[in-house]
């Protein structure tokens, strides 16, 4: 039996360096796909060992799968206990636990990102989560980044999930930053929303940030646009970040 787990195990490290290989080319491809994902020490490490985990538990599950499915010990073992299943037994707590695992998580956003491949916004969110993220110029919804100099356009998540509701009122808070080509910083407002940040729960269909062009902007250059909606009331988040290119206004 020990020789048997030691070949096991000594048969389980190409696959685990094979996995661990793969996991970390897909963990930079997904990186360099989306670099425009700004992402904090915690976060990158937690992303990273998310890729791991999942790499990890596919292997696992397919080395289980190989080393054990033809051993028929194994078979007659798991035959017998599926004889002997009694849902009022041990695998009652179990049951219980995974449901009540599921009905407390349910009712959570999931975080998660998307990215729009027309207007290129990156959007980033936790515990609150847009259908559809959109930009509108001149009343229209626009599937390009091209914006004329001194043309003002409108940021929107649409029908966002999650705020947490007080007194039948929600408070959202919005800030706005705009850097230039070299990240200098140009435009910095940490609340549009200040003074007036309590809403009514339906007006979360339509999160809006107005965005203005002009002076010091310059046309044919880009800027790089960061949009922060959160709950005040509560822990949710939504990060658009998009560049915008900047066009003569005639």
């Amino acid at each position: 039996m020990n020789q048997s787990l030691t070949g096991a195990a000594y048969s389980f490290r190409k696959p685990f360096a094979f996995s661990a290989m793969i996991t970390f080319a897909l963990y930079v491809y997904f990186r360099l796909f989306f670099r425009e994902f700004g992402l904090n020490l915690i976060e990158e490490v937690a992303y990273f060992a998310g890729f791991n985990l999942l790499g990890l538990s596919l292997l696992m599950f397919f080395f289980i799968l190989a080393e054990y499915g033809s051993n028929k010990v194994f078979r007659l073992e798991m035959n017998r206990r599926a004889k002997n299943f009694r849902p009022g037994r041990s695998w009652l707590p179990l049951l219980l636990a995974i449901m009540v695992a599921f009905g407390s998580c349910k009712h959570k956003t999931i975080a998660g990102f998307k990215k729009d491949a027309g207007t290129g916004v990156f959007t980033k969110y936790a515990n609150l989560e847009p259908e559809d993220v959109l930009i509108v110029m001149n009343g229209e919804v626009i599937n390009h980044n091209t914006v004329p100099l001194g043309q003002d356009f409108i940021l929107i998540n649409k029908n966002v999930q999650g705020f947490e509701v007080r007194d039948n009122k929600i408070s959202i808070g919005c800030s706005l930053q705009i850097r230039d080509e070299q990240g200098k910083l140009i435009m910095d407002e940490a609340d549009l929303f200040k003074g007036k940040s309590e809403f009514d729960p339906t007006d979360a269909g339509l999160l809006k940030c107005h965005v203005n062009t002009g002076q010091p902007m310059e046309w044919q250059k880009q800027y790089r646009v960061s949009v922060r909606f959160w709950d005040k009331y509560g822990d949710g988040k939504i990060e658009n970040d998009f560049t915008i290119d900047i066009q003569d206004e005639g």
